[in-house]
């Protein structure tokens, strides 16, 4: 009997060890599952830190959707990314490309709004889970006001740098200077906060739903209207002049895909969070 204890003990050890190994795996099974794989190593990012403030938002010139120009309260400050996502920094995080004009320096496009929201879901889990990101941060999309925000950098005519399109060349591409493709992201000139590409290569999408402007002052506005259309924002590399404006918009539908359609970040609160902050 002596000799038989030692054997039933080692046997109880090993299925303690085995059973430990398999929720150890289970584990690890889950969290890959949860977060997905990167697919290369972590995109390498560039972010430029946006100070709270005020600004007036639309044009009272442009079109019916534009208008009418009302004060808006940016009241947190928001880090965004200075370039669009580009094609590499998407294929990382998604394991795919789905871009019509190929360069892992050019903005990805053909993405749909849900496609965009989907990549902030996972870089933000990402990002949590390797100690990248602060706990109360997400990535996300840009609200609509943030984006006006940041691509007027301060100023208050058609476009960040003025009103005349003469300079546009310099900051876009537009459909003067590059009507057959995007180009690499951050090549045209950056606006008065460093930031590029806000009025030209590709149109952007942001956060909220497609809606009319409401006459009164608000504060972190974003909507959340019930319907299936989201903003998309800035020019692409095939509009005019015209579509290139720091007030113009437009609605798209969610499941949208256009090779002149992208989008960009920002590492901020959630909305939730916003709209709780007094």
């Amino acid at each position: 009997m002596a000799t038989q204890r030692p054997k039933v003990m080692w046997m109880f050890i090993g299925l303690v060890l085995f059973a430990g190994l398999v929720w150890v795996g289970r584990r690890a099974l889950m969290r890959t599952h949860q977060r997905g794989p990167l697919y290369a190593p972590w995109p390498k990012m560039d972010f430029v830190h946006i100070p709270a403030g005020t600004f007036k938002m639309g044009s009272n010139q442009g079109d019916l959707d534009e208008r009418p120009v009302r004060t808006v309260i940016i009241t947190h400050p928001f880090d965004i990314s200075r370039r669009e996502i580009t094609q590499g920094q998407y294929y990382a995080v998604m394991g795919k490309d789905p871009s019509a004009f190929k360069g892992g320096n050019r903005p990805v496009e053909h993405v749909s709004w849900n496609d965009a929201t989907e990549f902030c879901r996972r870089l933000t889990l990402h990002a949590h889970q390797e100690g990248r990101l602060s706990a109360d941060l997400v990535f996300r999309l840009p609200t609509e006001a943030e984006w006006e925000y940041v691509c007027r950098a301060g100023s208050t005519g058609v476009y960040s740098f003025g009103d005349s399109s003469a300079e546009l060349g310099t900051y876009a591409w537009y459909r003067d200077n590059s009507a057959t493709g995007t180009r690499e992201a951050g090549t045209a000139r950056a606006n008065a906060w460093g930031v590029h590409d806000m009025h030209g290569n590709v149109r952007e999408w942001c956060l909220d739903s497609y809606e009319a402007y409401h006459p009164y002052e608000l504060t972190d506005p974003v909507s959340h209207k019930n319907n299936p259309f989201r903003v998309s924002r800035g020019g692409g590399f095939r509009h005019f002049a015209w579509g290139c404006r720091s007030a113009d918009r437009r609605g798209d539908t969610l499941s949208t895909r256009d090779k002149a359609l992208g989008f960009r970040i920002v590492a901020a609160e959630t909305i939730f969070q916003l709209e709780r902050s007094p």
